[in-house]
């Protein structure tokens, strides 16, 4: 039974409750930081103490993101037992950036963001008493996808959510995609925004967003209106080039055999921003892998409508208290 349900199931009134009860809560257990990465990029963190957890979970964000705009699930989390752990990935929010535009996601490999993780596994996680999880959405899901092939052992159990395994294309396949971003990485393109991305649009809406729940966009919406670190939102040429060569690498068999732990993955069925054919094709190489499908959620199953946030809360949490 899910502890605290009546904060997922809570529609009308969201702004409301979230304010009064999760903010001055995360705050009241939230350890604050920075670290110096690989070379020398300043990642900062936010550790969410729980002395009561009986796990711990590492959770990575997806494109454009930030460490606010998982609030509830962090809020969740902690209530149901596990102690949260969370970085700004390189490019993003607090986290040292590439580019002077703060809304542009810039970098060169995946590689990066797992080797961020890596440092930060090494500093704070390995070597705990408690188990460590991992949890990761679009982006976010594809970098522990990867993580977690290349570091087999660091997790006991893994959740990908809507991970970003194929992003979508639109009408040109991804081998052209990946041709184009290659040559223009090599002119003054390679930090323009990538196949008609833009900067923050604070007017953008509901209906064009992957998330169904109106309060919890408009929520999210102002804390990017309100502060321009928050404000990432198109990539570059690079992250574009990045992005596809990452798809070839952690969809290889080979790789996609190292991850022996169990691992949950969860795809929407209105996902605008991945394929989830190739995410079902993934999940089915994996050797301990569970597939769970939500054919009216959007890319956000988190951010869904009360029954498939719901299901995704229940399915996430039982997974990892098994």
């Amino acid at each position: 039974m899910l502890q605290s349900f009546d904060m997922i199931a809570t529609e009308t009134g969201f702004r409301d409750r979230v304010t009064k009860e999760v903010e001055p809560f995360l705050a009241s257990v939230t350890e604050k930081g920075s670290f110096e990465s690989y070379d020398g990029t300043k990642i900062a963190y936010r550790i969410f103490r729980n002395e009561t957890a009986r796990a711990n979970l590492m959770l990575i964000h997806g494109f454009s993101e930030f460490m606010e705009k998982y609030n509830e699930l962090i809020f969740m989390l902690l209530k149901n037992g596990f102690e949260v752990y969370s970085i700004d990935l390189r490019g993003h929010g607090h986290s040292d950036r590439t580019v002077k535009d703060p809304s542009m996601v810039d970098v060169h490999s995946f590689e990066e963001y797992v080797r961020d993780i890596d440092v930060f596994f090494n500093m704070k996680l390995k070597g705990s008493s408690r188990k460590n999880f991992i949890l990761g959405h679009s982006m976010g899901g594809a970098i522990a996808v990867r993580y977690c092939e290349e570091h087999p052992d660091s997790f006991a159990k893994a959740v990908f959510s809507s991970p970003m395994i194929k992003m979508r294309t639109g009408k040109f396949p991804l081998s052209f995609v990946r041709f184009v971003s290659a040559i223009l990485c090599h002119t003054k393109k390679a930090t323009a925004y990538a196949f008609g991305q833009t900067s923050f649009n604070p007017k953008s809406r509901l209906s064009e967003s992957s998330c169904r729940s109106p309060e919890r966009y408009e929520y999210i919406m102002d804390m990017r209106r309100n502060d321009p670190i928050n404000q990432t939102w198109g990539g570059s040429y690079n992250w574009v080039l990045a992005a596809c060569r990452n798809t070839a690498f952690v969809l290889k068999s080979k790789n996609v055999a190292k991850i022996t732990v169990p691992a949950l993955v969860l795809a929407a069925g209105h996902d605008h921003l991945i394929d989830v054919n190739y995410t079902e094709k993934f999940a089915g190489k994996l050797p301990n892998g569970h597939y769970v499908f939500f054919p009216e959620a959007r890319h956000e199953i988190y951010h869904s409508l009360v029954e498939d946030r719901t299901k995704f809360y229940e399915e996430t949490i039982s997974f990892l208290s098994e």
